[in-house]
């Protein structure tokens, strides 16, 4: 090994096990938010002082903790999030038992344990809705942030939000990509929203692949084509093909020409001309 090598193999090191800290912290953020959406349910549905609070609840909370993150919007979204993600009780449960364990909670008087000995009863019957439908739990909570969550909790669909899940770990979607995706309608472009059957049957095969080709097949996005609904499920690799050299060469010609804008369209003709 030289000095060259050493610095490399520090750097990749870094890198790599730097990754692996920050999706750990984003799971467990998960984890908490999905936690604190339970406890606040829990207390709209059974807290002995429920009625004192009604629906200024969130802000009295947000008030009484008085920590900077444990804001009145993390615990709107976080309650939507335990409501439409009931599927996570099954993983999180483990977190909540760790919980109380520790050694503050071993510490706490009589009637506060029994809260969380409750709570845990309940978190353990929360029905499950991991089926074949869903991508599990596992899956998400493993490739999806939080922040990614509350775009998806934005679709009111629950096929539409199925097939943002599946794109985003599939295809690794950032947040603003996954953003762009939704405000560019690629789930209605590529002509599932007129089927719901259809949509849910195409999403599953993608979930649970039933042939080597839906295992190794991978999306890819044009809507900047603009290809009309219909012709999507029709087009042919050909067509594609000649649809992205037209663009290409509309994009360098557009380039080469917008510095010269006060040129004549004679002259514009004559070097798309040339370029062909």
């Amino acid at each position: 090994m030289n000095f060259e090598q050493l610095a490399t193999i520090i750097t990749d090191t870094h890198q790599q096990l730097q990754q692996s800290a920050v999706k750990a912290v984003n799971q467990r953020l998960t984890v908490r938010n999905w936690l604190i959406g339970f406890y606040i349910v829990e207390f709209e549905q059974n807290g002995e002082d429920r009625a004192t609070y009604g629906e200024q609840l969130l802000k009295n909370l947000e008030q009484r903790i008085n920590q900077k993150a444990l804001s009145v919007t993390l615990f709107q979204w976080s309650r939507k999030f335990y409501l439409l993600y009931p599927r996570f009780n099954l993983l999180i449960k483990h977190s909540f038992m760790l919980i109380c364990e520790t050694p503050s909670h071993k510490l706490i008087v009589n009637e506060e344990k029994q809260i969380y000995e409750t709570l845990s009863h309940k978190l353990q019957n929360i029905e499950n809705e991991d089926n074949d439908e869903n991508i599990p739990a596992e899956k998400l909570l493993s490739s999806i942030s939080f922040s990614h969550f509350i775009e998806l909790m934005k679709i009111d669909n629950p096929v539409k939000r199925l097939y943002y899940e599946m794109l985003t770990i599939q295809t690794g979607l950032s947040v603003r990509e996954l953003k762009r995706q939704i405000d560019a309608l690629s789930y209605e472009r590529i002509g599932l929203s007129g089927d719901m059957e259809h949509a849910l049957t195409t999403i599953q095969q993608k979930i649970h692949p039933q042939t080597v080709t839906d295992t190794v097949k991978d999306d890819y996005f044009f809507e900047f084509l603009n290809i009309p609904q219909q012709r999507v499920l029709l087009l042919k690799e050909s067509e594609l093909e000649t649809l992205l050299l037209d663009h290409l060469r509309d994009f360098i010609i557009e380039l080469l020409c917008k510095p010269l804008h006060n040129i004549s369209y004679a002259n514009k003709f004559i070097m798309q001309s040339d370029l062909n």
